[in-house]
Order: C-alpha cells, then sequence, then structure tokens
C-alpha cells in the first residue's frame, strides 16, 4: 500500500491529474456505494456512459438520467475532498506512516 500511495502522489505531478482524497473525518458519502467511471467522448453525438464495477458484474449505464445522477455524486464528491495539495500532502503523510 506504501508503494501505490507514494506513485499516488508522483502521478499528481503530471499536467493532466486531479488527485483529490476524501480524509477518514468526513465519514459517510455518497461514493461509498462503490467505484465509477463517467465515460465522456468528443466525437459528435456520442453519449456520456457511466461504467460501475461490483460484485455481481459491470453495468454500462447511458440514459441521461443515469449519468446525471453519477454527475451529481461525483460533483459531490470533489467538494467533500481536500483540494489537490492538501490531498497529496495526506497520502504522503500516511505513506510514510506505513
Amino acid at each position: 500500500m506504501k508503494t501505490q500511495l507514494e506513485h499516488l502522489a508522483e502521478a499528481a505531478e503530471l499536467p493532466h491529474i486531479t488527485l483529490q482524497a476524501i480524509p477518514y473525518e468526513v465519514g459517510a458519502h455518497p461514493g461509498m456505494a462503490g467505484a465509477f467511471v463517467i465515460l465522456q467522448f468528443d466525437e459528435p453525438g456520442a453519449s456520456d456512459v457511466v461504467y460501475v464495477e461490483s460484485g455481481s458484474g459491470d453495468l454500462f449505464m447511458e440514459s441521461e438520467t443515469d449519468v446525471a445522477r453519477f454527475t451529481t455524486i461525483f460533483e459531490h464528491l470533489r467538494a467533500l475532498a481536500l483540494p489537490p495539495d492538501a490531498s497529496v500532502s495526506l497520502i504522503t503523510t500516511v505513506a510514510r506512516e506505513l
């Protein structure tokens, strides 16, 4: 885990990566239901898709309602998370403690 955290901190230095961490103290949050990815495409007419991986199978959700719901969840998670610099500091601190 230490190596993974160090790798995240290094990756955060890249210009195309924004790393934000939600500290444990935040408690329950909308991301606890599981990981998801919002896939956005530049091609005209291509709709956004939400990908959810779970123990019962993978889901690809394409409806505007589903995409909007997960976009809202993502925005809430970003609001709860520390700013990028503070997130890297937290991750670096945790890595040192391991």
